[in-house]
This record gives structure tokens, C-alpha cells and sequence, in this order.
């Protein structure tokens, strides 16, 4: 079983931060010019030969959430940023759609990834993102999926080999939730 120094590894071998998403007002107006801009966003990215995004390919993380990702993801930044390598400023979970700043139901998930790593690559830096199994998986992200692997995706699973402490936290988030309780 790899640790989580071993998966940083790989990946690192393996091969101005997005727009601010709330600076876009729910104005229907704003919601138009917000769809106006992404389809321009979209359209410039694939303009960009695929050998060329494929040179920057992404790297995605996947694991599951409350597992110590985000530290996981930190340190890779730092292993890359060692080796040369900048990563694009930006969250780390951008297959969620309300912290993706270039997610809009008009152009997909697929779409806001590939305005996200073609500004990646204009940039001549990598993207590196968390991947949740079970976004994956959906139905829906079929084409996603898809799309990430016409990048080039650098894909590595890792979980979290302490299996009591993951049940626990696990569970505190849970029992918080479910009491409305602020988590400690």
C-alpha cells in the first residue's frame, strides 16, 4: 500500500487565480453577461490545439472528503513548485459545481474544466484538483470524465490508511450535522 509521501511523489513526477465567482451578481442581467463570458472563455479554450493542452496535463487527487486532501493537495504544490512546476491558483474541489467559478448548467462541468486548464496552460501552469469517488461516478459526469481524460489527466487515488480516526471524524461531522451543533 502506498502512503501518502509515495502517492505526492508520483504525482509530482507524473508529469491571476480563475475569476472570482462572486463578483457575478444574480441579476438576470449579470447571469447573461456571466453566460456570455464563459462561452467566449470556452470557446477560446478549444481553440488551443489539444497537443498543446495536453502538454500541461492536470493532476487530480482522488479521495474522499474529510480525509486530509487538502494537506495532501498543499504539499503537492510544494513538490511540484520544487521541481519547476507552478501550479494555477485555485480550489481544490472544482468538480463541485458551487465552488467551481466557471461552472454554468449552459456549459457543464466538462466545459468549466476546460476553460479552467486551458488558463492553466496559457499560463504554463498546471492544474491539481481533488477528485471525490463519488463525483466520478455519477451519472452525470460522464462527459467530464471524458473530457479529463482527452487532457491527459494524471489521475492517483489515496486513502486514509488510520481507519478509526477516519471513522470518528467521520462520525463528529455526522453527529454535528445532525444536532446543528457547531463541530469542534
Amino acid at each position: 500500500m502506498p502512503n501518502v509521501i509515495s502517492v505526492l511523489v508520483a504525482l509530482a513526477l507524473l508529469g491571476p487565480s480563475p475569476a472570482d465567482s462572486s463578483k457575478w451578481s444574480e441579476a438576470p442581467r449579470a447571469r447573461t453577461s456571466r453566460l456570455d463570458f464563459l462561452r467566449r472563455e470556452l470557446s477560446d479554450a478549444l481553440a488551443v490545439p489539444l497537443d498543446e493542452r495536453r502538454r500541461l496535463p492536470p493532476r487530480m487527487l482522488v479521495m474522499r472528503g474529510c480525509s486530509g486532501s487538502t494537506f495532501v493537495l498543499r504539499t503537492l504544490k510544494d513538490i511540484l513548485r520544487r521541481a519547476d512546476i507552478s501550479a494555477l491558483p485555485t480550489v481544490y474541489e472544482l468538480l463541485h459545481e458551487e465552488k467551481n467559478p466557471y461552472f454554468h448548467r449552459a456549459i457543464g462541468m466538462h466545459g468549466a474544466m476546460t476553460i479552467i486548464h486551458a488558463r492553466a496552460v496559457r499560463r504554463n501552469m498546471s492544474l491539481v484538483f481533488k477528485a471525490e469517488p463519488s463525483l466520478l461516478l455519477a451519472s452525470r459526469s460522464t462527459c467530464t470524465v471524458r473530457t479529463l481524460v482527452d487532457l491527459g489527466t494524471r489521475a492517483v487515488q489515496a486513502w486514509r490508511h488510520n481507519v478509526l480516526d477516519y471513522v470518528v471524524s467521520e462520525n463528529v461531522v455526522l453527529l454535528c450535522a445532525q444536532h446543528a451543533a457547531p463541530c469542534p
